[in-house]
C-alpha cells in the first residue's frame, strides 16, 4: 500500500546539506594534505642534492646520509598524515554522531507531534473506509431490514393499541367530567345549605340578644326587617315586634339590676362631668339602673338631666331598656306621644324645637324626682 504524502515538507533539509558539506570538506583537506607532502619532499630534494655537492666528499657518504634523512622524513610525514587521517576520521564520526542524533531526535519529534503517524492513520483509514465501506453497507442492510420491518409492525399495532386506550380515555374522561360537574353542583349546594343554616343561628342568636337587653342586636333586627332581599326579613318582622310590644307603657319595663355604690357613697352628690366619665365605663347590665341614680341627684339641674338623657337615646351604653327609660322621662317631659316603643321621632322633633326656641332649664332639682312605678330590681 502506497503512502501519499500531503502537504508534508521534506523531513531534515538542514541535516543531509550539512553531511554533505562535511564530506566534501574532508576530501578536499586530504587532497590538499598530500599535495603539500609531495612539494615538501621535491625541495628536501632538491636541497639535500645541492648540500651533497658542497658539502659532501664522496657520494656514498651521501647516499647513506640521504638515505637516513629520506627515512626520517618519510617517518615523520607519515606520522603527521597518520595524526592528520586520526584527528579528520575522529572529526567526522563526531559530526556524523551528532547528525546521527540530530535526524534520530526530528524523526522523535515527528512523531510525537503527530506528523507523521496522523498521515500514516490517515491513509490507513482512507484506504479501510474504500474497502470496508461496500461490505459496511451490505451488512447493514441484511441485519436492518428484519429489524425494520419487526419495528415496522410493532409501531402498527402500538398504534391501534393506543388508539383503543385514547378512546377508553377519553370515556373515562367523559364519566369524570359528569362526575366532577355532579360533585361540584353537590358541593354548590351544600355550601348554600351550610350558608342558611349559618344564617338561621346567627339569627337566632341575634333574636336571643334582643330580648336580653342587646340593642345592637334590636337594631340588627329592625335593619334586617327593612331589608327586602334578606331571606328572613318576615321572621326579623316578627321578633322586632314582640320584643317592642313587650316595652309597651310603664308596666311593660322588665326587671333589670340596679348599681349598687360601695362604702355607703351617696350618688345624689354627683356632678354632670362625674356622671358622665362613669357612664363611659357602665357595662351595659349597670346601664338601666345607673339612670335612676342621675335621675335622682341634687347636686344638678333638671337641664341637664334631661340633657343627659337625650344623649343616651343615641349611646345607650347597648342597652335596650336603658334606651327606653330614657326616651320614657323625655316623653313624660315633652308630653309627646311615645308609642310605639324605641320609635324616637316625635321626641327628636320636641327637642330640636325647644333648643331652637332656647327654652331651657335652669333650676337646680334639690329633691329627687319619684321613679316609674313598679321597677323591678335584680340582686
Amino acid at each position: 500500500m502506497s503512502i501519499k504524502q500531503k502537504n508534508v515538507p521534506n523531513p531534515l533539509p538542514d541535516e543531509i546539506s550539512a553531511y554533505r558539506e562535511i564530506s566534501q570538506h574532508a576530501k578536499t583537506e586530504i587532497t590538499w594534505v598530500s599535495s603539500a607532502y609531495k612539494l615538501a619532499a621535491g625541495l628536501i630534494t632538491f636541497i639535500f642534492v645541492v648540500g651533497i655537492w658542497f658539502n659532501y666528499k664522496s657520494s656514498s657518504d651521501f647516499r647513506a646520509e640521504t638515505k637516513q634523512e629520506a627515512k626520517q622524513q618519510t617517518e615523520q610525514i607519515l606520522a603527521k598524515l597518520t595524526v592528520a587521517e586520526t584527528n579528520m576520521k575522529a572529526e567526522l564520526d563526531k559530526q556524523m554522531a551528532e547528525l546521527s542524533r540530530t535526524v534520530k531526535l526530528r524523526v522523535e519529534q515527528e512523531f510525537e507531534a503527530g506528523n507523521i503517524k496522523q498521515l500514516v492513520e490517515t491513509e490507513a483509514k482512507n484506504r479501510i473506509d474504500v474497502i470496508a465501506d461496500t461490505l459496511i453497507k451490505d451488512e447493514v442492510a441484511r441485519r436492518i431490514t428484519p429489524l425494520r420491518d419487526e419495528l415496522t409492525a410493532l409501531i402498527s399495532q402500538t398504534a391501534d393499541e393506543s388508539k383503543q386506550r385514547l378512546l377508553l380515555v377519553d370515556q373515562r374522561q367523559e364519566k369524570s367530567q359528569q362526575t366532577e360537574n355532579e360533585l361540584g353542583k353537590l358541593i354548590n349546594e351544600t355550601h348554600k345549605i351550610l350558608a342558611q343554616v349559618q344564617q338561621q343561628a346567627d339569627f337566632v342568636m341575634t333574636v336571643i340578644s334582643a330580648q336580653n337587653d342587646d340593642r345592637k342586636a334590636y337594631d340588627q333586627l329592625v335593619q334586617w326587617m327593612n331589608d327586602p332581599s334578606f331571606p328572613l326579613r318576615d321572621q326579623a318582622y316578627q321578633a322586632q315586634s314582640r320584643i317592642q310590644s313587650s316595652y309597651f307603657g310603664w308596666l311593660g319595663e322588665g326587671s333589670y339590676k340596679t348599681a349598687h355604690w360601695k362604702d355607703e357613697f351617696d350618688p345624689r352628690g354627683l356632678s354632670i362631668q362625674e356622671i358622665e366619665e362613669n357612664w363611659t365605663s357602665i357595662p351595659s347590665l349597670l346601664a338601666r339602673g345607673y339612670l335612676d341614680s342621675v335621675w335622682n341627684c341634687t347636686n344638678i339641674t333638671k337641664e341637664q338631666k334631661l340633657t343627659f338623657m337625650h344623649n343616651v337615646l343615641t349611646d345607650s351604653r347597648n342597652s335596650l331598656q336603658a334606651a327606653d327609660k330614657a326616651a320614657r322621662i323625655l316623653a313624660d317631659e315633652s308630653k309627646v306621644n311615645y308609642n310605639p316603643a324605641f320609635v324616637f321621632g316625635p321626641i327628636e322633633e320636641w327637642w330640636t324645637s325647644r333648643m331652637t326656641s332656647n327654652a331651657l332649664l335652669s333650676t337646680a332639682t334639690n329633691t329627687p324626682i319619684p321613679e316609674s312605678p313598679n321597677p323591678e330590681s335584680s340582686p
